[in-house]
């Protein structure tokens, strides 16, 4: 059977790009021991930020009626779904300043316009959620649950004595901790998140009876 690519709709052209993502690794600017793809990030950012919200609900249930999980959720999963598109931008690169990131995600806002203009509308709705997923409170978690999650990577990477991580993991948690969502909301799991990535990476802190503790070995 001949291959007729006039009969592949835009939108399945897409969703082919969509998983370029597995094959693109994140800080490709760093020496490391373990690739973690954006697949893999995202997956564990999605984890996180329903970890964080189920929490949120269970200590702040007033506010349960002005947070969807299935927002979050969304958001969680396709924040980085643009570096189908662009590659992977690293952190130290696109938080240099607020200003350079602001310029970056405008450009890449604008390429990714161009990019799903023939595709339908369920798929301009992706490219809706993906370019504001770190917007309202829902993208808060989200942008909480992301910079945590690059957090544990270092952090592994680091216990596996891959200390070029460290200055990228004091930055991370310099940026949970100053984040405006971690300041207003005391929540324990992520405090002990927190906590726990601090002490495994700090010297002496990752002994093999820890990991062993840690991983249930």
């Amino acid at each position: 059977m001949t291959c007729n690519l006039t009969t592949i709709t835009p939108d399945i052209k897409m969703f082919f790009n969509y998983r370029r993502v597995r094959n693109i690794n994140r800080c490709n600017n760093f020496n490391r021991n373990k690739n973690e793809d954006v697949a893999q990030h995202s997956f564990f950012t999605s984890l996180l930020a329903m970890i964080i919200t189920k929490e949120f609900f269970r200590n702040y249930p007033h506010m349960e009626n002005q947070v969807s999980m299935s927002v979050v959720l969304e958001k969680a999963l396709t924040h980085d779904l643009e570096e189908a598109i662009t590659s992977d931008i690293p952190s130290n690169v696109k938080h240099i300043s607020p200003e350079f990131n602001d310029v970056i995600q405008e450009v890449i806002c604008r390429m990714m316009t161009e990019c799903y203009e023939d595709t339908s509308d369920t798929f301009h709705d992706i490219l809706e959620i993906s370019i504001n997923s770190k917007k309202g409170i829902e993208g808060s978690i989200v942008s909480l649950a992301d910079i945590l999650e690059l957090s544990i990577y270092c952090c592994e990477e680091v216990c596996a004595g891959n200390f070029f991580m460290k200055g990228l993991l004091i930055k991370c948690i310099r940026l949970v901790e100053n984040s405006n969502f971690y300041k207003l909301y005391n929540l324990p799991f992520v405090n002990n998140l927190v906590e726990s990535i601090k002490m495994l990476s700090a010297k002496n802190g990752c002994s093999i009876a820890a990991i062993q503790e840690l991983y249930h070995l």
